[in-house]
């Protein structure tokens, strides 16, 4: 239910180095006017929320459809010259959903998934939508941030099933556990479906940018390096590039 804005500002405050941020709005308009758009169906036509484990047709259509637009951005991107492990996704809410679901199903190894308070869509797990791996080495990264406080039943309900969840595409798609390092489930002292609220939260989200940003940028850069392909940039708006020998 959010609009772009806050994001761009986000995005901003992470001020990574030589990186570009790409923010893209849901397509699903939510029914009230200022609740901005959410990335699949979230609403009946009462206007009540859908219960995710009831596999509403609405929702999950919505849902894949969102997924193959995310798809096609992605396979733009490599095709204009992103190498995909050097492409991070990240996302709240039904954002981290829509995360979560493109490292899981994207042919290609992307650089990580962050999903903030965002729980596998259920659906997936249960209808075996995500593919399958024989080993690690194919294996996008996530990290699934939540609160560790639930403000009633049904939030207790549905963090045990996001916990469930994650759990079981960790499984299915190699045979990894909840414990490795490619991909990891973390609670945090806030509330269940906070934004990130802490140091601590924010750290580990950082770590996983900084180690998978600078080994990707090292390994280029010492590639280039022993082919002579560094170029170095005197005047960048005059464009006047010398190879490096």
């Amino acid at each position: 239910g959010d609009t772009t804005q806050p994001y761009l500002n986000l995005s901003r405050k992470f001020n990574f180095p030589n990186t570009s941020s790409l923010v893209i709005g849901g397509s699903c308009p939510l029914p009230f006017e200022d609740m901005g758009h959410g990335w699949y169906k979230h609403f009946d036509d009462q206007c009540l929320e859908i219960d995710p484990e009831i596999q509403d047709h609405g929702q999950l259509k919505t849902f894949l459809q969102t997924r193959q637009a995310l798809h096609t951005l992605l396979d733009q991107l490599v095709k204009v010259g992103f190498e995909s492990k050097h492409i991070f996704l990240f996302g709240y809410g039904q954002g981290g959903t829509c995360a979560i679901d493109c490292a899981c199903t994207y042919p290609e190894v992307l650089g990580a998934a962050i999903s903030i308070s965002g729980e596998v869509f259920p659906a997936v797990v249960s209808n075996a939508l995500i593919k399958k791996y024989s080993n690690e080495s194919k294996i996008t990264p996530i990290i699934s941030t939540f609160g560790n406080r639930a403000l009633n039943s049904e939030e207790s309900k549905a963090f045990e099933r996001a916990k469930s969840n994650f759990n079981t595409i960790c499984t299915q798609q190699a045979g990894i556990s909840d414990t490795n390092t490619l991909r990891r489930f973390y609670t945090f002292p806030k509330n269940l479906i906070d934004m990130i609220k802490s140091e601590e939260e924010a750290m580990v989200i950082m770590k996983l940018f900084s180690d998978r940003m600078y080994s990707s940028a090292t390994k280029t850069l010492e590639e280039m390096s022993k082919n002579g392909h560094l170029i170095e940039v005197n005047n960048f708006e005059e464009t006047d590039y010398k190879q490096i020998e």
